[in-house]
């Protein structure tokens, strides 16, 4: 028998019973389940779009179509003590970074604005887990993380790297007579 064999995939069109986002942080809730294997699917594949649009998609499914329900689900921190966002931005392979990658920019399209603190903190935290400074650059130049309102003067340059091996030497004179001070 194949491994696998027999076991009823369910398909995110199957009814699932009604929730809120507090029923999220129940480990054994079957919605939470169900969230919690969308994402790692769509975070253990390759950063491809068509994979982050069918998470989004199958994720507005179980919420019922409401856009404002994922919303509260992708800013809350129900996934492991942290938000969706946070799981996603620390999981994000550390490479060059010149766009966001197609999974984050999804679920960051699909938040509602203005996106909460908690949201924003738990990407910033995530970034700085992963020493991911290339990332929060990029993530800093979207809409809804940015502080201002965009404007159509706003220039962005690209993302320079520098070089993480640099020394700095200051030379102060008299540094032991001024310490004593």
């Amino acid at each position: 028998m194949e491994p696998g064999a027999g076991l009823k995939k369910s398909s995110p069109e199957a009814p699932m019973p009604k929730f809120t986002v507090t029923d999220l942080f129940e480990a054994d809730h079957p919605v939470r389940c169900r969230f919690v294997s969308l994402f790692c699917e769509a975070i253990y594949s390759d950063d491809d779009a068509e994979v982050a649009s069918a998470l989004v998609r199958d994720c507005l499914i179980l919420c019922g179509g409401s856009s404002e329900l994922f919303s509260n689900i992708l800013q809350d921190k129900w996934l492991d003590d942290n938000t969706p966002l946070h799981w996603v931005v620390t999981n994000t392979r550390k490479t060059s970074h010149s766009h966001l990658p197609a999974l984050l920019k999804a679920l960051l399209d699909s938040c509602s604005p203005p996106l909460s603190e908690l949201a924003k903190s738990s990407i910033e935290d995530g970034c700085r887990q992963e020493d991911n400074n290339p990332l929060f650059q990029t993530i800093e130049m979207h809409l809804l993380l940015r502080n201002n309102p965009p404007n159509d003067s706003a220039v962005f340059e690209d993302i320079v790297q520098i070089a993480t091996k640099s020394k700095v030497f200051f030379a102060i004179p008299m540094f032991s007579d001024r310490i004593l001070m």
